[in-house]
């Protein structure tokens, strides 16, 4: 990020989006930019501000409805807030649109233990795994496989 992009990230965590800030900052248009609005989300759950997160990644995903990217960052976001039904919906909005998003697969397998869904969840974690995730993700997903099969006695 460049050090206005930090600045806007600042001034927007504090409530301060001046018109004057995003022009200056190029030209920004907020409401007009998911790809923005998805980053600024990600920043607000890094932030531990997952309210503030679901609030952003609902404006990504009513601007680009289609975007399997942004409704995953959403449910996450969602399952961070303490909504886990409400995630699961997200994650199932996001496979919809693409049955072989190894990310959502992931993320509604984790979700699923929550919601107590074991099988569910071991179903979505074989095929994430089974597509392909980055390292950091296939460890956890293999950590959350191996909870699901300890609850089913497996």
């Amino acid at each position: 990020m460049t050090a206005g992009t930090y600045e806007l990230c600042d001034r927007l965590a504090v409530g301060d989006p001046t018109p004057e800030l995003l022009e200056r900052l190029g030209g920004f248009q907020l409401a007009r930019n998911q790809v923005l609005l998805t980053a600024l989300a990600e920043v607000s759950l890094s932030m531990s501000d997952a309210g503030e997160a679901v609030e952003l990644g609902r404006q990504a995903v009513a601007r680009m409805p289609g975007d399997v990217s942004a409704r995953t960052l959403l449910a996450y976001a969602l399952w961070q807030a303490g909504s886990p039904a409400d995630a699961e919906a997200a994650y199932n909005d996001a496979l919809d649109l693409d049955r072989n998003a190894a990310r959502a697969l992931y993320g509604r397998g984790r979700v699923r233990i929550a919601l107590r869904d074991f099988r569910g969840a071991l179903a979505d974690l074989d095929r994430a795994l089974a597509l392909g995730l980055s390292r950091s993700e296939e460890d956890r997903a293999r950590a959350a496989r191996e909870e699901a099969q300890r609850h089913l006695g497996l």
